[in-house]
């Protein structure tokens, strides 16, 4: 789940995910909140797991690359999968849709 999140954007992993950890989208975008400001970003609001499009849900390119630090930091074995241009799951081969990974 956590290589259709990364590779390709996965929305459904990301509702996924966040249901699991916190019971509701709503839930884990408070708790998502409020991590952000723990690494100090503060300039963000986050309203869905996603990124939905909702006229709340505001990230800076600033606190984006805090986070992105942050990840590389603290999660050195998971950033492989940031590269990674495709996955074959149950047969279905997923392209990641990140221009950057080519």
């Amino acid at each position: 789940m956590l290589r259709g999140l990364l590779i390709t954007s996965g929305n459904d992993a990301a509702i996924a995910l966040a249901e699991g950890l916190a019971g509701t989208e709503e839930s884990f975008a408070t708790l998502m909140a409020r991590r952000a400001r723990e690494l100090g970003m503060v300039r963000s609001t986050f309203t869905n797991p996603w990124g939905r499009g909702d006229a709340g849900q505001k990230v800076t390119p600033r606190d984006m690359a805090r986070l992105a630090v942050h990840v590389i930091n603290a999660y050195p074995q998971f950033y492989k999968y940031f590269g990674e241009r495709e996955f074959t799951w149950n047969n279905i081969r997923q392209l990641n849709r990140n221009p950057f990974s080519e």
